[in-house]
């Protein structure tokens, strides 16, 4: 697997209260719980034992369904960017494992550099 320049763009809002919500601009992409950023966000809340209020809006760049892994590399850039600002300091190794529970191409897009890939998917 190889890192390509095409990406979506994701603004996390983080703030008192509880829940995640979901806003893209592709009416295609699912802003439930079925979405990969929000079991991203999910999980992570899980792992680490925060309850906050978060607000996760995509600008979709990748095609939907494309097999470009435009959702796993959402989810995986809601675990890093979840992991900054909230100064939780999980090591990639760990987000990793985090992140193989969401979908099997996340912990490619976690690690960010060019993979071998087998197994699952």
């Amino acid at each position: 697997m190889q890192p390509v320049s095409l990406y979506d763009e994701i603004l996390l809002e983080a703030g008192d209260g509880r829940g995640i919500f979901i806003e893209c601009d592709n009416k295609s992409v699912p802003s439930d719980e079925t979405n990969l950023v929000y079991r991203a966000a999910k999980a992570f809340f899980e792992a680490t034992g925060i309850n906050r209020h978060l607000f996760i809006k995509i600008k979709k760049n990748i095609p939907v369904a494309a097999g470009l892994g435009g959702g796993s590399s959402n989810a995986a850039t809601v675990l890093r960017a979840l992991n900054e600002i909230t100064s939780q300091n999980i090591s990639t190794d760990n987000l990793i494992k985090i992140g193989a529970g969401i979908g099997s191409d996340v912990p490619f897009f976690i690690a960010g550099k060019s993979s071998i890939a087998r197994g699952k998917g």
